[in-house]
């Protein structure tokens, strides 16, 4: 399944600055959002699949790899490089992995339908290395 990158939406500007979409669903119900950082030359963040949780990674800062492949064959990776302004959707059920691409830091938001306190994320998380 290809990785679609999403752009935003610009929904207002004015002298004030600008009103940018970012996510806007209909359904799931947001359960956290979360500012993660990675620095240059750092591991990979990921490497895991959910068994429920939705979230979207939407880049603030840097240039980052964002791949995926699924558990039933996880040597097929698909990868996109993403920029600031990108999101793309992370569904359950799909191995993810993200990395610095560049030497810049990297600033991106995960919006995610799960909670994410540590005995409700471990309990949705699998382990599979795919970069």
């Amino acid at each position: 399944m290809p990785i679609e990158i999403q752009k935003t939406e610009l929904i207002s500007s004015d002298d004030r600055g600008e009103i940018v979409g970012i996510v806007r669903l209909n359904t799931p119900e947001i359960r956290s959002v979360l500012k993660i950082s990675m620095k240059p030359d750092s591991p990979p963040r990921g490497n895991h699949w959910h068994k429920k949780d939705t979230h979207w990674v939407y880049v603030a800062k840097g240039r980052m790899k964002y791949s995926e492949a699924d558990p039933e064959n996880p040597n097929k990776v698909e990868s996109v490089i993403m920029e600031p302004g990108d999101l793309v959707e992370s569904k359950p059920g799909r191995i993810h992995a993200m990395q610095v691409e560049g030497g810049e830091e990297v600033i991106f938001w995960a919006i995610t339908t799960e909670p994410r306190d540590q005995k409700n994320y471990e309990e949705d998380t699998v382990r599979v290395n795919i970069v």
